[in-house]
């Protein structure tokens, strides 16, 4: 596994760099799932500077996915030991480089974080609407939960599924 094409987000200007990446994103992929201004108050509450910065305070590991040299996406994550999960709060990849496999890598990545801090699962949530990661999560091994109901301030409330994928088969319930 190439740990090369994985940058850990730690300065000012990479956290810079990310927000702006994260907008472009969000605002390509959600544009035509979610009301512009309701998805600017999201993209301001969620992915701003000063919110990516509050999340890596809270425990939050940012990173780039770099892909031949190109900055493809970025993916978060934060370990939940006491669960022995670690809980996927985001991956995103820009529509260029969608289909070429950088999630399955980043999946493979953190089933190796888990593997080596012993936790058992990766966990995350989804938005209901956005079937195309949904499908490409049940490929990758994810079984999904049902919906729970995430609020996320300001009176919007959206549904998400929750979905989990045991990275190792011992320590799976029965």
């Amino acid at each position: 596994m190439n740990n090369d094409m994985y940058i850990q987000v730690i300065t000012q200007n990479q956290i810079k760099v990310l927000a702006d990446l994260a907008k472009d994103i969000w605002q390509s992929h959600f544009g035509a799932m979610i009301e512009p201004e309701i998805l600017e108050y999201l993209i301001n509450s969620l992915q701003s500077k000063q919110a990516i910065l509050n999340q890596i305070q809270e425990g939050y590991l940012y990173y780039f996915i770099q892909d031949k040299g190109f900055q493809s996406g970025y993916f978060a994550y934060k370990l939940a030991e006491a669960k022995k999960e670690l809980f996927l709060s985001k991956i995103y990849i820009i529509a260029s480089q969608r289909g070429k496999g950088l999630g399955k890598q980043v999946i493979k990545y953190l089933e190796e974080v888990c593997k080596d801090n012993k936790l058992s699962k990766i966990t995350l949530t989804v938005f209901s609407k956005n079937q195309s990661a949904i499908k490409a999560y049940e490929r990758l091994g994810f079984n999904n939960l049902g919906l729970i109901e995430r609020d996320f301030g300001n009176g919007i409330k959206f549904d998400d599924y929750k979905m989990e994928k045991y990275t190792t088969l011992e320590l799976k319930p029965k």
